[in-house]
């Protein structure tokens, strides 16, 4: 659901700058003020998972984005003056922050209860092929729909969403008892887990940093227009998280041993790394996003199952703090980017070799503090 919201809202970007009358620069403001609540309000949003469950939390926070996306579509449709329309944009995107903050960290409870944590990593890693499955639909189904209108076809990805969500009526995951939430309010501390906790932030400012420039630099290696780099960029997007989708459950499931895993992921981050410095064509770009795509898919759900092993009384609160940095990591990554296409924008690229080294020191500071990392 939120993989077809987010993608589907994007899609239709260039219509609503056309619609609205309202510049990019301001589009990308409204659309990054719906973080402020998620980076805040995540880790709360946790904390009541574990307290009342994550399927009662799931069920609020989608009910919260479902509303706010079909507000969103009344507003665009109403069509006000453009300060009335500019206040209620920015209301809608906080309102639709305040569920996004509750929906990753109760999901993650929940597909996680009842399970032995052996099989934890690949059970998220399977909940990222979910939120991939939306960005890839979501372009899709706007494509088709747009016969109808832009309009109408936000209107049935709206409809999707709710089809996706009447799901959560029945939940095909084991559900524990309210009475066995009761222990399981505990805070974990920050300071435990805190070399994992860097290396979710770090992982998604390199990330933030890719996805921003992408299109520049592709543009620039191309020589095309803006519009041959666009869809050259979307192209690119595809393959990662197609690259994701497959790696992810894929290692996680035959794959136990952090050795191999570590192996892995090494694999993914240093080669595509070294490959997107190297660069010199689209096609070589594709395959460096590809590399890093696929390390990044192995070791999310890795550092996600280890932090929720060491503290399972909290795996909630432990969600609710990843989804914070994460989200808090894609805007750093954002600016960063920003200005090394300013500063430095023939070498955009040539921050990712870092990325390797940065993960290993970072994992091995988590062995030496004790995280049960194996």
């Amino acid at each position: 659901m939120m993989g077809l919201l987010q993608s589907s809202l994007i899609t239709a970007l260039p219509w609503l700058i056309t619609r609205t009358g309202l510049s990019a620069g301001w589009w990308s403001v409204a659309m990054a003020a719906g973080m402020l609540p998620v980076v805040m309000g995540a880790p709360v949003w946790g904390r009541q998972a574990d307290r009342r469950g994550g399927l009662r939390v799931l069920q609020l926070s989608s009910s919260v984005v479902l509303l706010a996306f079909a507000l969103l579509l009344l507003v665009l449709i109403w069509q006000p003056i453009a300060i009335v329309l500019m206040v209620l944009v920015v209301l809608i995107r906080l309102l639709h922050g305040i569920g996004a903050g509750g929906i990753f960290p109760a999901a993650q409870r929940l597909v996680l209860s009842g399970f032995d944590p052996g099989g934890w990593a690949a059970r998220l890693a399977g909940l990222q092929v979910a939120v991939h499955l939306g960005r890839l639909a979501g372009p899709g189904l706007m494509v088709v729909a747009t016969v109808s209108g832009v309009p109408g076809a936000l209107a049935l990805v709206w409809m999707a969403a709710v089809l996706c969500c009447l799901t959560l009526a029945r939940p095909a995951v084991a559900v524990p008892h309210p009475a066995e939430q009761q222990n399981q309010a505990l805070r974990p501390g920050w300071r435990d887990g805190l070399p994992l906790y860097t290396l979710a932030l770090a992982i998604t400012v390199w990330v933030g940093v890719l996805q921003f420039v992408l299109g520049p630099v592709l543009a620039r290696i191309s020589g095309s227009s803006p519009e041959t780099a666009t869809a050259l960029t979307g192209t690119a997007l595809v393959i990662a998280s197609v690259a994701a989708m497959v790696a992810g459950p894929l290692v996680h499931r035959h794959v136990r041993s952090v050795v191999w895993l570590g192996a892995l992921w090494s694999l993914g981050l240093g080669a595509g790394g070294l490959q997107l410095v190297l660069a010199g064509s689209v096609a070589e770009i594709y395959l460096g996003v590809a590399l890093l795509s696929m390390g990044v898919a192995v070791i999310t759900p890795w550092y996600g199952a280890v932090l929720r092993q060491f503290s399972p009384e909290a795996g909630g609160q432990v969600a609710g703090r990843l989804t914070s940095l994460h989200t808090c990591g894609y805007g750093v990554g954002t600016l960063i980017g920003g200005a090394l296409l300013e500063w430095y924008p023939d070498q955009a690229l040539a921050v990712f070799p870092g990325l390797v080294l940065m993960v290993a020191v970072l994992a091995l500071w988590a062995g030496k503090r004790g995280l049960p990392v194996n």
